[in-house]
């Protein structure tokens, strides 16, 4: 098993966790997608625990290289209630399962349980390999440059407001993009958004940087 999550105490409680079991065991640990990427490459665990309670760009991030790096990995993502839309993003990008935790320290001994599920659940989900993707425009209808702007940043679970400070536009012109958006590409919720994103390309790279205002 692998343990990825950010803070070292979580990863501690739940290697220790894991000792007191005979059905399991860690491989390795890692705070972030990518750090854990290379131990999972070198250890092929058959399961690995992702804690992700920041933004949509975390479980692209967190989950994707992993699967890159050992595709048939099952993936246990542990998300926050307020965190739903998140956690089907996760599943979007690849992941077997997620579960909501309460705010607060995590309750290992649920998480662990949960694992043990996962652990006999058979085969990985069934997105295999996760290949690296071409970036470039979305698929589908026409997007202008800014549309394609503010659906990366939306995708990333950037707010509106940090949107429009990091475009210099006004937060009402980005609610405007991202009806136009929902129009134009029929996605409602930001999982379904981050789904259409992630099948572009769009999240396999840091975000483009702001252009000049059209």
């Amino acid at each position: 098993m692998l343990i990825v999550d950010h803070q070292r105490g979580t990863r501690a409680a739940l290697r220790a966790a894991v000792a007191a079991r005979r059905d399991l065991a860690v491989s390795g640990d890692a705070p972030t997608g990518e750090a854990s990427a290379e131990v999972a490459r070198e250890t092929r665990p058959a399961l690995a625990i992702v804690n992700v309670t920041v933004s949509a760009e975390s479980v692209a991030a967190a989950v994707m290289p992993l699967l890159r790096a050992h595709p048939a990995l099952r993936v246990l993502v542990v998300s926050l209630p307020d965190e739903r839309e998140l956690a089907a993003a996760a599943l979007a990008a690849g992941a077997t399962r997620c579960i909501v935790r309460r705010p607060g320290r995590p309750d290992v001994a649920a998480i662990v349980r949960a694992a043990v599920e996962v652990a006999a659940s058979g085969p990985a989900r069934g997105n295999g390999a996760v290949p690296a993707p071409e970036r470039g425009a979305p698929r589908g209808p026409a997007l202008s440059g800014r549309e394609q702007q503010v659906l990366e940043l939306l995708a990333r679970g950037h707010t509106r407001r940090e949107i429009a400070e990091r475009l210099t536009i006004g937060v009402k012109s980005i609610e405007t993009y991202r009806s136009r958006l929902a129009q134009k590409l029929g996605v409602r919720t930001r999982a379904e958004l981050v789904r259409y994103a992630l099948d572009c390309g769009m999240l396999g790279a840091p975000a483009t940087p702001p252009s000049p205002r059209p």
